[in-house]
């Protein structure tokens, strides 16, 4: 690990991606139990602080991986999406990003 970023010798960033993976699980819960008692600004700035913040760091670096490999943290960041804006799981996601 350098710099929080875990860099594998064949660079396909598997094990970084499972580390951010982690951390925005765990954000998931405590934003799913949060939505209940906070207006969603403050819930936003809730997710920016917990999620956005692993999501964006070094992704220079870790976003050139496979699109199998992201596709595992983009769904569950649509998840999280849905979980914020108390929507179905069938919700399309488009206008939710719009919003946050």
């Amino acid at each position: 690990m350098y710099l929080g970023v875990i860099i594998d010798d064949k660079l396909i960033w598997k094990p970084h991606i499972t580390l951010v993976k982690k951390h925005v699980s765990k954000a998931s819960g405590i934003i799913c139990k949060l939505r209940h008692y906070i207006p969603f600004r403050s819930l936003k700035k809730v997710y920016y602080s917990l999620v956005y913040s692993h999501l964006r760091y070094a992704i220079i670096s870790w976003g050139s991986s496979s699109f199998a490999t992201l596709n595992t943290l983009n769904i569950l960041h649509n998840k999280l999406l849905r979980i914020m804006a108390f929507s179905k799981f069938n919700t399309n996601v488009c206008k939710l990003y719009k919003d946050t």
